[in-house]
């Protein structure tokens, strides 16, 4: 059960001094710059800074079956 929990682990790309890294989900901490492309599942609460075009599916939080456009 533990392998199998640790290949579903939730990742994120963060940038700590200057540089891209990918880290558990779980090791995120306020003050992390999260980089996510499409595709990509944010796994933590973030604060958007910069973004283009950006649309989330929020299906499993609201139910909507379209992805909201976001600002």
């Amino acid at each position: 059960m533990a392998s199998l929990k640790k290949l579903s682990a939730p990742v994120a790309k963060v940038i700590r001094d200057g540089e891209l890294h990918e880290v558990q989900a779980s090791e995120v901490v306020p003050g992390d710059i999260i980089s996510f492309e499409q595709g990509d599942i944010v796994s933590a609460d973030v604060r958007l800074t910069k973004a283009s075009n950006l649309r989330i599916d929020e299906a499993m939080l609201t139910g909507e079956s379209e992805p909201v456009e976001k600002q």
